[in-house]
């Protein structure tokens, strides 16, 4: 299982060039883990699959009532989506200074707006205890 924090990011321009980066509030989500995906490829899913649960499925909702056409509305909105159109990639060095969690970090950027992904394990109890 991993846990997923979203942030979203604001970049503010001046005569076409970035003169300030700043980040929202973190959105928080679990993942279960895909089954067959290791390494880097797997955080990367994880990245994608978080931000489906913790952003996707409200954008769903507005484009669906946009009346977008199907094919737009999963590849904006789904894992599936960002991963085949390759709009995540691993986070660029200055953007970890907006983050405490360790494990891997990714951007997604879908050239309006942009998201840093953290992507960290955490260990869940082989025989967990009923209340």
């Amino acid at each position: 299982m991993f846990r997923v924090t979203i942030r979203e990011i604001h970049c503010g321009e001046k005569f076409g060039q970035t003169i300030e980066v700043s980040v929202r509030d973190a959105t928080e989500c679990l993942v279960v883990a895909p089954t067959l995906p290791s390494g880097r490829r797997l955080h990367k899913s994880v990245a994608a699959e978080g931000w489906a649960k913790a952003v996707g499925i409200a954008r769903r909702t507005s484009l669906s009532e946009l009346r977008a056409p199907q094919h737009i509305i999963e590849m904006c909105t789904s894992a599936k989506g960002f991963l085949r159109y390759g709009k995540i990639d691993e986070a660029p060095t200055f953007l970890l200074d907006f983050t405490q969690e360790s494990g891997s970090h990714w951007l997604l950027d879908n050239r309006v707006e942009s998201w840093l992904i953290s992507v960290e394990p955490i260990a869940v109890p082989a025989n967990p205890a009923l209340p």
